[in-house]
């Protein structure tokens, strides 16, 4: 199967500054509370939506992380 090919370029710069003018101007008088809710519902919504949905309450039991204070070389 062929993939179609567009006969214009794609300026990937331009469509990701016209994204963020958007959302700049959706958000600009917000509060960070109503801020974090318009990218929770964006995100709900979007074409991602439904895993976002499934993954947002998974919890994972990892182990912590552990620190060193002075790096050793490894195997000693």
């Amino acid at each position: 199967m062929k993939k179609a090919r567009s006969k214009q370029p794609i300026d990937c710069v331009a469509l990701k500054r016209r994204a963020q003018e958007k959302i700049h101007a959706d958000t600009e008088h917000m509060s960070i509370a109503e801020q974090i809710d318009y990218f929770r519902r964006r995100a709900g919504s979007g074409a991602l939506g439904a895993w976002w949905k499934r993954v947002a309450n998974v919890t994972v039991d990892a182990p912590a992380l552990v620190a060193r204070e002075k790096p050793g070389r490894y195997g000693k």
